[in-house]
């Protein structure tokens, strides 16, 4: 029997979509180029996704009937978008519908990604962890007052001191040399805190004795919490009794319920003597406020903080509770590594969104709003490597590759940071031989790609940090800073028509290209896969225009995900 040659043929799958709206009362209708009702056959339909973000935008347009109020038309419908194989690319929510006219009516449906719900609450004041010494301050003038009726007044001189080097970290001092022990009166010194409104939860301090008697039950040195500035509740922590505590260690107080606006450090002398000068002087030291979110603490004291993944999670349970994840190594939300030492939004009402670009920052994660099998679902996880994202490859000439090339003026190899230590003093950190007080290898980039390396020159940033930072959190920054800096230039545009090949050599419709995904133009200068930042498809056109590499808006909006700005009067 001859042999039979079999040639093998790929077919390509269908090109054609469709969509499902359904409505908050829960009543499905299908929209689709192949809908015998002339109303639900679409035109134009246009969506986008973006990393980080998720689904991000959708319009098309329906024929519709003047004076007819459409069920589907109903804020809040849930618009499904479906390609071949029911394979679900995008969920989004509807916003607005607005109507034209012209030969006939046409009504526009425009919808937002899920995403938009981490930016519905613009209210929103959380304390993950705030170890900003610069946070605590005189108490009120009617406390003050209060406590000098009271037999306690404040008479030691209190302030914050920084911590650099020798033995006393960043602290909270009372000094009471030179004050006169009088009867009848408690000598006394106070600090205080204020959450901005929002309920604490524990109070964490070191202790050191400096001058003057120790271990002392003369001496009440305790935390306190109250519900308002003039203590019409409070609860106190456990008296140290002037018993410094060792390295490593610190005492807590934990308020009972919620409630608790206030904080406070207090060193109070309730011995006896009259006419005597003290000589004492006592260190709270590195003190931080929680909130009451009951988050795990890592790291050792004082260098404690939480997990960008537990905050995240937490954020969601509290806020968003009909967005879905799951946590762990198998979960949605990927366990997070940095250890974050300030993480406070207690000054200015925030959104959800606006906390998690904050705690991702320093490990700048990949995080989205995607669709899940029980709803729009939380992702995070590092770059590139969300579950479900695949890598596509085409050759730059049909892509029609634009790539934004080199620009001196956006290429460094080093970077100053400056920013404030949550000791509350202004740092400058740099790379190492530029001399200034503290220096990091990763203000350096040596990587021989980079290219001004290639010149053999330098070329130094400045940049400033919003928020009160550590040295290891600035050191952090810096490092993404120099990374994402280099994608500048090999950030580009493309555009993606009919079939695209992924990296199996399998065919697939343009639309199945997502933001998060990866891309190799195959014949290009720069070789290697490139990160797709931004996906925007259009049905009419059978393509998709997709961003690459650089943040999707660019330099600084990199900043701005950093919670960086340039420095005024920088280097250069």
């Amino acid at each position: 029997m001859p042999e039979i040659n079999r040639i093998r043929v790929n077919e390509r799958p269908p090109m054609r979509q469709y969509l499902l709206a359904t409505t908050p009362g829960g009543r499905t209708i299908r929209w689709g180029e192949d809908e015998a009702s002339p109303e639900n056959i679409f035109e134009d339909l246009e969506y986008s996704s973006t990393a980080p973000g998720g689904p991000k935008e959708l319009s098309c347009k329906l024929p519709r009937k003047a004076g007819v109020d459409y069920s589907d038309m109903k804020m809040g419908t849930r618009i499904e978008v479906f390609g071949a194989g029911q394979r679900k690319l995008a969920e989004y929510r509807l916003e607005r519908t607005p109507r034209t006219s012209g030969d006939y009516l046409v009504i526009e449906p425009a919808a937002v990604g899920y995403q938009a719900l981490l930016t519905d609450q613009e209210e929103v004041l959380e304390i993950l962890i705030d170890s900003d010494v610069s946070g605590w301050t005189d108490v009120s003038a009617q406390h003050r007052s209060d406590a000098v009726k009271s037999g306690y007044p404040i008479v030691a001189s209190a302030s914050t001191g920084f911590g650099d080097k020798g033995e006393v970290p960043a602290s909270i001092v009372f000094d009471f040399t030179n004050v006169s022990m009088e009867e009848g009166r408690n000598e006394n010194a106070e600090y205080s805190y204020y959450g901005g409104g929002v309920d604490i939860g524990p109070i964490l301090s070191g202790f050191q004795v400096l001058t003057g008697s120790k271990a002392n039950a003369s001496w009440n040195d305790i935390l306190r919490a109250s519900t308002d500035d003039v203590l019409s509740k409070y609860v106190d922590g456990t008296d140290l009794n002037a018993t410094s505590l060792s390295a490593g260690a610190f005492t807590e107080l934990n308020p009972p319920e919620p409630g608790y606006k206030y904080a406070f450090v207090l060193s109070t002398w309730t011995g006896t003597g009259s006419g005597v000068n003290m000589s004492d002087m006592r260190a709270w030291t590195t003190p931080k406020v929680l909130g009451r979110h009951g988050l795990p603490l890592y790291g050792t004291w004082p260098e404690i903080g939480v997990l960008a993944s537990d905050v995240i999670a937490y954020l969601l349970a509290k806020y968003v509770p009909g967005l879905q994840y799951t946590t762990g190594a198998y979960g949605s939300i990927k366990p997070s590594s940095f250890v974050i030492p300030h993480l406070a939004f207690k000054d200015q009402p925030v959104t959800v969104q606006e906390m998690i670009t904050q705690a991702v920052r320093f490990e700048l994660l990949e995080w989205g709003v995607w669709p899940g099998q029980f709803g729009p679902t939380f992702c995070l996880n590092p770059r590139g490597q969300r579950e479900g994202r695949k890598r596509w490859r085409t050759r730059i000439r049909p892509a029609k590759f634009e790539e934004t090339g080199q620009q001196m003026d956006q290429v460094w190899n080093r970077v100053v940071v400056s920013y404030n230590d949550v000791d509350g003093t202004s740092r400058v950190l740099g790379p190492p031989g530029s001399g200034f007080r503290a220096t990091d290898p990763r203000c350096e980039d040596t990587d021989p790609l980079n290219p001004i390396n290639e010149t053999g020159e330098a070329r130094t940033k400045h940049i400033a940090l919003n928020e009160p930072h550590t040295q290891e959190g600035a050191a952090e920054v810096a490092q993404r800073f120099l990374e994402q800096a280099k994608l500048l230039d090999g950030s580009g545009q493309m555009t993606l028509t009919g079939f695209v090949e992924d990296e199996h050599g399998i065919e697939w419709p343009y639309y199945c290209v997502e933001a998060g995904d990866e891309i190799e133009p195959l014949d290009a200068s720069i070789k290697g896969y490139r990160y797709i930042v931004e996906a925007n498809r259009s049905r009419s056109s059978r393509s998709s225009r997709i961003s690459i590499d650089a943040p999707p808006d660019g330099y600084a909006e990199m900043l701005e995900r950093l919670g960086a700005r340039e420095a005024a009067g920088g280097f250069s």
